[in-house]
C-alpha cells in the first residue's frame, strides 16, 4: 500500500512540473533575430508604462478608465471627453456629423445652446499668421436672435464663383460688386456696382434701367433743402432737383435744372414738332432783367436783357404808344392833330383839317317885255340880259375815321 501511495505522489509531482515548464515555454520564446528585430510582443498589462504593438488589436470597445461614459466603439459610436486632433492627413466622414447633437439631420448639423451665448453656434476660420479670425458663420448674434456671416476682425470679406472674386465687403463695411472693384471699400453703408443695374428687367440697357412703368420715387417726406434729385456731379451745379422749402400743400416746390456749362433743348424735326411747348408764363432771370428792358439776341442767338436805348433804337426815333411815353422817351407834340407824311427831309408842314370851295359865273340872256293893256301903246325893255354870281362854300371836315395815339420821341 505504501508503494502505491509513493508512486501516485511521484506521478503528481511529475505532472505539476511538466505543467509549469509548459507555461513558461509558451509565455516566452527566444527571439529568432538579433535585438530589436524579431522581438516578440509583451503581453498587455495594467502597468503605467507605454506598450507598443505593430499588429492590430481586436476589441469590442475601449472605455475611459476614469469615466465609462466616454468610449470608442467602432461598431456603434464613440464618445470623447476632449478634442479630437488629426495632425496629418485628411479626416473622412461617411455619414452625418453632429456638433452639439447626437442626431444630426444634415451632413453637418450644429446645434447651439441658447444659454451659452452666440459662440455656441459659430463656425470660425482662423489664420494666426495674418491677424486672427478671417471668417465667422454664426446662427446668432450677441443678443442670440439673428444669424450672420462675416469677420470679427478688421478684414475684408470676399465672395467668389468659378474661381474668381465677384464682390466683397470692405473692412469698414462698404460693399463693392464686380471683379474690378471687389477689393475697394467705399465706406460704411456705401455701395459700388460695376456694370448695369436692372430693376424689373433681366437685360438692362443702361447703367440703371428701370423697366415696367419706369417710375422713380424720391419719397413723400423728403428733406426741405435741394438735395433730393438726380446729379451728374458731386456738387449741385449739375443736376435735376427741386427747389428748397417745405414739401406739403400748398408749398410743393418747383423743379430745377442746373447745369454749369449750359443747357441745350433739342426738340428735333423728325415728327413735325420742332418746338418747345411751354404752358404758362416764361420767367427768365438770367442776363440782368429789369423793368422796361427787352430781350435781345446777338448773332449767335444768345439773348440778354437790355434797356431800349441800348437795344438798337436810335435817338430821335418817333413812335406811337397807347399810354404815356416810357422812360427814355418824350412827348412829340409836333404831330399832335397831324398825320405824318413821308418826304426826303423832315420838318415840312402843310394841310388843313377842313376845306371849302369858291365859285363864280354868269347866267345866259333871255327875252323880257312889258306894256299896258290891250290896244294900249307898249314899251319894251331889252330883250336879252345876264346874271353874274360868286361866293365861297362853308368849310367842311375832310378827316377819315381815326384813333388817337400818343406820339413819343426817343431821347
Amino acid at each position: 500500500m505504501k508503494n502505491v501511495i509513493k508512486s501516485t505522489a511521484f506521478l503528481i509531482s511529475v505532472l505539476f512540473l511538466s505543467l509549469v515548464a509548459g507555461v513558461f515555454i509558451f509565455a516566452w520564446t527566444e527571439p529568432s533575430q538579433t535585438p530589436p528585430g524579431g522581438n516578440v510582443d509583451a503581453p498587455i498589462n495594467v502597468g503605467t508604462s507605454h506598450q507598443v504593438k505593430e499588429g492590430s488589436i481586436a476589441v469590442t470597445a475601449l472605455y475611459d478608465s476614469n469615466d465609462s461614459n466616454y468610449y470608442v466603439n467602432p461598431n456603434i459610436q464613440s464618445v470623447l471627453n476632449g478634442p479630437l486632433s488629426v495632425l496629418n492627413g485628411p479626416l473622412y466622414v461617411d455619414g452625418k456629423v453632429g456638433i452639439g447633437t447626437t442626431t444630426p439631420t444634415g451632413k453637418l448639423h450644429i446645434e447651439g445652446d441658447s444659454t451659452s451665448g452666440y459662440y455656441d453656434t459659430m463656425i470660425s476660420g482662423t489664420d494666426t499668421k495674418d491677424g486672427g479670425a478671417k471668417l465667422t458663420l454664426s446662427w446668432g448674434t450677441y443678443s442670440g436672435t439673428n444669424p450672420y456671416m462675416g469677420t470679427n476682425t478688421a478684414h475684408p470679406f470676399y465672395f467668389a464663383t468659378n474661381n474668381a472674386y465677384r464682390w466683397g465687403v470692405g473692412a469698414t463695411g462698404g460693399t463693392a460688386f464686380g471683379p474690378t472693384y471687389y477689393t475697394t471699400d467705399p465706406g460704411s453703408g456705401n455701395v459700388i456696382i460695376e456694370g448695369k443695374v436692372g430693376i424689373g428687367t433681366a437685360s438692362p440697357q443702361r447703367n440703371l434701367d428701370v423697366s415696367t412703368n419706369g417710375q422713380i420715387t424720391f419719397g413723400d417726406n423728403v428733406v426741405d433743402d435741394d438735395t433730393s434729385g438726380i446729379y451728374w456731379h458731386s456738387g449741385s451745379g449739375y443736376g435735376i432737383y427741386r427747389t428748397p422749402g417745405a414739401w406739403s400743400t400748398p408749398d410743393f416746390q418747383q423743379l430745377k435744372i442746373a447745369w454749369a456749362t449750359g443747357i441745350v433743348l433739342d426738340p428735333g424735326t423728325a415728327y413735325g414738332k420742332s418746338y418747345v411747348d411751354i404752358s404758362g408764363q416764361v420767367k427768365i432771370t438770367g442776363g440782368s432783367p429789369g423793368a422796361g428792358k427787352v430781350l435781345t439776341s446777338d448773332a449767335t442767338g444768345l439773348a440778354t436783357w437790355v434797356t431800349p436805348s441800348a437795344s438798337g433804337i436810335p435817338s430821335g426815333m418817333i413812335a406811337m404808344f397807347d399810354k404815356s411815353c416810357p422812360s427814355g422817351w418824350a412827348r412829340f407834340t409836333a404831330l399832335d392833330n397831324r398825320f405824318p407824311l413821308g418826304l426826303s427831309t423832315y420838318g415840312t408842314v402843310g394841310g388843313t383839317a377842313t376845306h371849302g370851295h369858291t365859285y363864280s359865273g354868269t347866267t345866259g340872256g333871255s327875252n323880257a317885255w312889258g306894256g299896258g293893256g290891250e290896244g294900249a301903246a307898249y314899251e319894251f325893255a331889252t330883250r336879252i340880259h345876264t346874271h353874274t354870281y360868286s361866293g365861297t362854300t362853308d368849310p367842311t371836315s375832310v378827316l377819315p375815321p381815326y384813333l388817337t395815339v400818343i406820339w413819343c420821341k426817343k431821347d
